[in-house]
């Protein structure tokens, strides 16, 4: 499976941290609406075990634009 080329530009461990920012922005959301926040390791196993399944169909290039 090809990857994204925003993926290939950056690296896994930029997307990442990327990643984990915007949770961590999301969970203060979270947590003023009563939610439960995600934790980094539930962000970090899905990121390990499913980011290229889960950005396979984001056409990265259209983002530059």
């Amino acid at each position: 499976m090809p990857r994204p080329q925003v993926y290939e530009h950056f690296g896994p461990e930029m997307i990442h941290a990327i990643v984990i920012l915007i949770v961590e922005q999301l969970n203060v959301l979270r947590a003023k609406a009563g939610m439960p926040v995600i934790t980094k390791e539930q962000v970090e196993t899905a990121l390990k075990t499913r980011f290229d399944e889960l950005t396979a169909d984001i056409d990265f290039t259209t983002l530059h634009k």
